[in-house]
């Protein structure tokens, strides 16, 4: 079984909210009312405002830049627009691949990407020819969920799995060498409904999720590694992203933090 080593990494530099307040790396910001539901966990203010959203594959082989294209159009199926562009052409999201030696795949969240520079990535896919199909289709959903705003699945405020800390920081050492604050951003933290649009349904399915072992659960609950998109995953980005103009008013999502959500 393959494994993910999904880490978090900070932004070189923190932006503040219109009102002069710094943004936290991950969860510290001020409640806000609740937005309209949505079917899974996306960030608040990280969804993108135009489409189609532009995207840019800066560096990686011909083969692998394909697969990018391939695997990001079941996003777009589900209601998003992407417009790929050549490099040196202005870009929403711009995307390197590099599977060498201590890289891993990460990406920003949504529309805080656009805080980047415009010559720096803001994802990157840690995969090459030598990996499954079944890895690298699961690495680029999984990516380009995070990068059309959406969260971890299983820190959405709906999830109610019962962790028990210590065997998940075992679990996390033992199979890739995770430090506690890595497993405390990555599985253990759990937003609230203050920074997240989210409804009550905790998909166990979705993309978004990472596989849950039932010996890191107090009650035996566990779920499989995930590798394609869930039937919620489509409905929640028709929702957030919806075609007509009325409905896209209603889907507008209010403040967040800045985060960047890293895997390998």
């Amino acid at each position: 079984m393959e494994m993910h080593n999904v880490l978090q990494k900070q932004p070189d530099c923190e932006p503040k909210l219109s009102d002069g307040r710094k943004f936290s790396a991950v969860h510290g910001i001020q409640e806000r009312p609740e937005p309209t539901p949505l079917f899974a966990c996306f960030l608040k203010d990280a969804l993108w405002k135009k489409q189609p959203i532009r995207v840019c594959v800066l560096s990686g082989p011909s083969r692998m830049r394909k697969k990018v294209m391939k695997y990001a159009n079941k996003w777009r199926k589900a209601g998003l627009k992407f417009k790929f562009v050549k490099k040196g052409d202005k870009a929403d999201i711009r995307i390197t691949i590099d599977a060498s030696e201590g890289s891993s795949s990460w990406s920003y969240i949504g529309s805080q990407a656009r805080t980047i520079e415009n010559s720096k990535p803001t994802m990157n896919l840690a995969i090459d020819e030598g990996m499954s199909e079944v890895y690298i289709r699961q690495t680029i959903l999984h990516e380009m969920g995070h990068a059309i705003g959406l969260v971890h699945e299983h820190s959405s405020p709906a999830s109610s799995i019962k962790f028990k800390p210590c065997q998940v920081y075992g679990y996390y050492k033992k199979s890739l060498n995770w430090s506690k604050e890595t497993v405390d951003e990555n599985v253990l933290k759990k937003y609230n409904s203050a920074e997240c649009s989210t409804s009550s349904v905790h998909d166990s399915e979705s993309i978004m999720h990472y596989e849950v072992p039932a010996s890191c659960t107090e009650d035996g609950y566990s779920t499989p590694q995930n590798t394609d998109l869930s039937s919620l995953d489509r409905k929640t980005v028709a929702k957030a992203y919806p075609k007509d103009e009325h409905d896209r008013n209603k889907a507008k999502i209010a403040s967040t933090s800045k985060c960047v959500l890293d895997r390998k």
